[in-house]
């Protein structure tokens, strides 16, 4: 057995590099079955085992489908499920860079359009960065236009007399 073989071992005489050759040719399983830590296969399914999500509760397959890989937990997942990972990560950036929660975002971008070309695509809030207030709903494009620009109306009148002044047959 390995552990017989890994416990006869009189390790306090041996020295670092007597450890790491004996180490070498281990696999991750053979180290961690050593230190009596329950091993689970990096690329496998493991069928038959359940977790309970921390956040809703529901008993899913522990898998990487199911689960993020968390190399320090017990079992080597994340407690919670992924969908409840993606939502509390969502629900944290909106509350960082906008401060409204998820519904309030939702609840914004209904029925809305775009301010400045009025398509109904790709909407996106548009935020003041100098203040972290929320200005308007926009299409991507706009806001990319207007973050391009950076936010300047200066810079923005100056673009719209060049398109004026180089406009074909002006």
């Amino acid at each position: 057995m390995p552990n017989e073989i890994y416990d006869k071992i009189n390790w306090k005489n041996k020295t670092p590099e007597e450890k790491r050759a004996y180490w070498a040719g281990k696999t991750r399983a053979h180290k961690l079955r050593n230190t009596g830590r329950e091993v689970i296969p990096r690329r496998t399914v493991d069928y038959g085992i359940f977790r309970e999500c921390f956040v809703c509760k529901e008993k899913k397959e522990l898998n990487a489908t199911n689960f993020y890989r968390n190399k320090s937990a017990t079992k080597g997942f994340q407690t919670t499920c992924k969908l409840c990972a993606t939502e509390d990560t969502r629900r944290r950036f909106l509350a960082e860079k906008y401060g409204v929660s998820p519904e309030e975002y939702a609840g914004l971008l209904k029925d809305a359009r775009c301010e400045i070309c009025f398509t109904d695509e790709r909407l996106v809030l548009d935020h003041c960065h100098e203040h972290g207030h929320i200005r308007a709903v926009l299409c991507h494009n706009c806001n990319t236009a207007l973050g391009l620009l950076r936010d300047d109306p200066d810079t923005m009148t100056r673009a719209i007399e060049y398109l004026h002044r180089h406009r074909p047959g002006a």
